[in-house]
């Protein structure tokens, strides 16, 4: 009967032990999401640095939402670190795929055409579909390429409102670029 009760005992520890976790986990959470979308970077990173935080926040994702305070401050040489860090974490498909696209738009926006080439590389391995926007992109803003024009008009007419706005951007920046030439 006692060893009935003191099984009994250690399941419910258990059960309450796990959801305590996941509450604290998602109050963290909250949080860390709540100062960075307020800009308050001061607290969080503090709130980053915190045991309590180390310990119910999984690592790379704790690392992700740094990345994104140095990107939304600007900081070249924190994002890049963070990047670095994060291409070197474990991680799944999803998240590695992610992390190139974000890697990519923060190499492409620094002017960087090596990194930038790395990161489609790496997503070819991963997944091919964005990949030949990838390097149209790559070729507009970083070779000053007008290649893309015509298949880019052949898209508006497709185009939802939001991606028509994009390629006829994408466009204007070609012509800007041939009269470059």
């Amino acid at each position: 009967m006692i060893h009935t009760s003191l099984i009994a005992i250690c399941i419910l520890l258990a059960l309450f032990l796990t959801v305590a976790e996941q509450l604290l986990r998602r109050r963290q959470e909250d949080r860390l999401v709540t100062l960075l979308a307020t800009q308050s970077y001061g607290p969080f990173q503090k709130e980053c640095d915190r045991l309590l935080t180390r310990l119910v926040i999984p690592n790379y994702h704790l690392q992700y939402l740094k990345l994104n305070s140095a990107l939304m401050q600007k900081q070249a040489g924190p994002a890049r670190e963070q990047l670095e860090l994060l291409m070197r974490m474990r991680k799944s498909k999803a998240q590695t795929k992610d992390l190139l696209m974000k890697a990519f738009g923060f190499y492409l926006e620094q002017g960087d055409a090596r990194e930038c080439q790395t990161c489609i590389e790496k997503m070819k391995a991963i997944d091919p579909q964005p990949v030949h926007d990838m390097e149209m992109i790559h070729a507009i803003y970083l070779k000053n390429s007008s290649d893309y024009i015509q298949e880019l008009q052949e898209r508006v007419k497709t185009a939802d409102k939001e991606e028509r706005a994009l390629y006829d951007h994408l466009i204007a920046v070609q012509r800007s670029n041939q009269k470059k030439h």
